[in-house]
């Protein structure tokens, strides 16, 4: 224990990396091991890792991962693509195979099953993708404040505010269009004596524009970003 804890004290995140070095297989090998016997929500595991050392591939992807430079530099990419929806046979798929696994059938975990297959199935499919892209995210590095891993919580959307940044997204510009508008609103209140008749029109103007405004930012938020052309 005292070994794992002096580790995970050493353990940083690096994002320089060598390009003229490469991470020898049997590390990759162990890393995605331990992925493979990572604990999920359920057992499920409702996610695929994706092994990327094509260099034209990686460059594909950067533009949508922040341009980051570890993308191209990394030997190794592994990209979490989580489920987009749990059915009953993607279940009943996990579950099967766990009772291969152990060589017998559990009345417990047969009936924890069915509470699975009642509870995830009939789901909204944008609600159980979300939940599953949060298990790939504590199957690789958790962020701060990542979500708790039990159903009960996991009902509602991930939101990420970098994803108010869309330009692919009408929304994005409407929004930003808005904003500009309310700043030229609150300039003409300042500058100008408005009649009573003409500070209501400003007024009920600027209370559509922010509720507008709000709904766009909310939409961007709750939505992931559009794939590149």
């Amino acid at each position: 224990m005292s070994d794992l804890i002096q580790k995970l004290q050493w353990r940083y995140a690096a994002k320089k990396m060598n390009p003229a070095k490469a991470v020898p297989q049997e590390t990759v090998d162990r890393i995605l091991e331990a992925i493979r016997l990572t604990a999920t929500s359920s057992g499920l595991q409702p996610y695929e890792v994706f092994v990327v050392t094509n260099k034209e591939v990686r460059e594909k992807i950067k533009p949508i991962a922040w341009n980051q430079e570890q993308i191209t530099d990394g030997s190794h990419l592994l990209v979490f693509a989580a489920w987009d929806n749990y059915t009953a046979d993607r279940i009943n798929m996990m579950f099967d195979l766990v009772n291969e696994q152990r060589g017998f059938k559990s009345e417990g975990w047969e009936s924890y099953r069915q509470l699975i297959l009642s509870t995830y199935v009939p789901r909204d499919a944008e609600v159980n993708y979300q939940h599953a892209a949060r298990r790939g995210r504590l199957a690789g590095e958790p962020e701060e404040g990542a979500p708790c891993p039990c159903a009960v919580c996991d009902r509602g959307r991930v939101i990420h505010w970098r994803r108010l940044f869309q330009p692919r997204k009408p929304a994005f510009w409407l929004m930003l269009a808005l904003n500009a508008l309310s700043t030229v609103l609150v300039w003409i209140v300042q500058r100008y004596h408005l009649t009573l008749l003409a500070s209501v029109v400003v007024a009920v103007f600027a209370i559509g524009n922010a509720w507008l405004g709000l709904r766009l930012a909310w939409q961007l938020l709750s939505t992931p970003p559009a794939p590149p052309q």
